[in-house]
């Protein structure tokens, strides 16, 4: 029995819609930053969709899905990502298509394009779908994938359009908010209208920390007291090189604790998704472990790695502090991701 990944129709209405969004080219009126949203109808989720080309390099669309996608895709747009740092990439929550060469689609992109009967030629011909999850390698699209990006493509084709004509359709009334194409079920099939609204926020946007293990913390103060002058920086960050266990490759990521005064490297750890503020915790408390020992201060790089590391700071009496530039950490982290790429 077929499962719905295995019908053709699903696929050959996908490359239909991408068919139509090229030949429309967007990009010839349409910056990234004119965003709208669409409404997937089977799940709620809101893709904040943005039509790329206008530069003239990379032509095709972004899907940005939920609020944190779409936290990605304004944090880019406003600057706040800063490149070198940790690729956009590895962060993105999205679906995309990219009208790419032959060269850039690998052997299981090219069947499926050979199974539906479809023939391309030239440069930025052939279509090209990823699924972008933070940590993960760029994957193939599932039904619901292809689904739900159907949908974008065809309403992107409708706004694209009105938007030709009206170039203030994007603007909105109340900050914040974008124009969303939501779909209600009739008799004829899905009927389509405007709303103004934004993605609900994440749940996961700031995740509380799980509780401390109270032994393992009491057995922290007793065999690794703070020294007296002692700074740490620690930081955590992705690793470049996928692994792959399972089906889907992801990114690994791995922290990184500098004492401040010797630089020297006082441990490092690689952690695979979900790196969250558990296992960022339960990283630092193993270097402490080791070394029996513990800092009396400790300068972080990121937000999201004070508030992994604060509980377990405030428990053991550490002053943590989230400093913008620290040259020596950066430093070690690009030897070691050197070092981990060879």
């Amino acid at each position: 029995m077929n499962t719905d990944a295995d019908r053709p129709q699903v696929w050959k209405r996908l490359f239909d819609a991408a068919l139509v969004f090229k030949a429309l080219a967007p990009w010839q009126w349409m910056y990234d930053a004119d965003a709208f949203g669409v409404k997937n109808p089977e799940t709620g989720e809101i893709g904040t969709c943005a039509v790329l080309g206008r530069a003239g390099e990379v032509f095709g669309i972004s899907v940005y899905l939920g609020s944190e996608g779409l936290t990605v895709f304004e944090a880019t747009l406003n600057g706040e990502i800063v490149p070198g740092e940790e690729d956009v990439l590895f962060r993105m929550k999205a679906l995309t298509l990219y009208y790419d060469d032959r060269s850039e689609l690998d052997p299981r992109d090219l069947k499926r394009i050979k199974d539906l009967g479809y023939k391309f030629r030239g440069r930025n011909a052939w279509p090209k779908f990823r699924n972008y999850l933070p940590g993960f390698f760029p994957w193939y699209f599932s039904a619901a994938d292809a689904r739900f990006m159907t949908l974008a493509l065809e309403q992107a084709v409708e706004v694209a359009g009105r938007f030709k004509e009206n170039p203030t359709l994007l603007e909105p009334s109340t900050r914040d908010q974008y124009l969303v194409r939501v779909a209600e079920k009739t008799g004829v099939g899905l009927t389509w209208r405007d709303e103004w609204d934004r993605p609900e926020p994440s749940e996961r946007a700031e995740p509380a920390p799980e509780p401390l293990d109270d032994a393992r913390v009491e057995a922290l103060k007793r065999d690794a007291p703070r020294r007296k002058g002692m700074i740490w920086e620690f930081d955590v960050r992705l690793v470049p090189t996928p692994i792959l266990e399972g089906e889907r490759p992801y990114y690994p990521r791995v922290i990184l604790c500098l004492d401040q005064k010797s630089q020297m490297v006082l441990g490092t750890k690689m952690i695979g998704p979900p790196a969250d503020a558990a296992a960022i915790g339960d990283g630092l408390m193993e270097v402490m472990e080791r070394l029996g020992a513990a800092p009396i201060r400790m300068w972080v790089k990121r937000w999201e790695v004070l508030v992994a590391v604060a509980p377990l700071a405030e428990r053991l009496g550490i002053e943590i502090a989230l400093e913008k530039k620290l040259p020596t950490l950066d430093r070690a982290f690009a030897e070691l991701l050197s070092y981990l790429g060879r």
